[in-house]
């Protein structure tokens, strides 16, 4: 699979609603075009997003539908994205090509784009993609735990030949007396001492 989305089944659930939403504009075969993303009724180009767009090409129609989905930009930006990667996916092993737009304004059009929606949507389908995603993410989770388990062990035993080296270290270390006392307060009995 191309990309790490693809194994979290929280985004692909997201990924398959956009695509369901994007069904939905395309429908109608008077709401789909051609050569660019979005048109208005008068044949205008548009910004997919624009209120006045009445006509969608499939990654246009993939487009709004992530963008009416209200998500955070960042996320909506990976489930438009994912939802893409699985069109490309499947034009590649149905039709040949993973270019969506190659797809859409060259390779059969309309009825290509909306054969591919169809087989996206096919729950079977998705049932199959939604395990191997579960699959995938208990895998990263327990490569994780094993990760995470690996570096605190590393971390403790870090910890415990630093320890044992301080120790060494502080056990070894000549001591040393610094500055000089006032020759005033020093006795008789002290001065003996101090000179050895």
């Amino acid at each position: 699979m191309p990309s790490r989305h693809m194994q979290n089944p929280g985004l692909l659930l997201k990924a398959r609603s956009v695509l369901l939403a994007a069904h939905d504009l395309l429908r109608d075969p008077s709401r789909w075009t051609q050569g660019t993303v979005a048109r208005d009724q008068t044949g205008e180009t548009v910004d997919v997003t624009d209120p006045r767009a009445q006509k969608w090409c499939a990654v246009g129609a993939i487009t709004r539908a992530a963008h009416d989905m209200s998500l955070p930009e960042y996320e909506q930006h990976t489930v438009q994205t994912l939802a893409q990667e699985l069109m490309m996916l499947d034009l590649k092993a149905w039709e040949g090509t993973n270019s969506i737009p190659n797809a859409n304004d060259k390779i059969g059009g309309y009825a290509t784009i909306m054969a591919a929606f169809r087989r996206l949507l096919d729950h079977r389908r998705f049932q199959t993609l939604s395990r191997r995603s579960e699959a995938a993410m208990k895998g990263w989770e327990t490569r994780r735990r094993i990760r995470a388990e690996h570096n605190a062990r590393v971390a403790a035993e870090v910890a415990a030949r630093r320890a044992a080296w301080e120790a060494r270290r502080a056990a070894s270390q000549p001591m040393t007396f610094g500055g000089t006392l006032p020759v005033s307060s020093i006795n008789a009995d002290a001065k003996k001492e101090i000179t050895v």
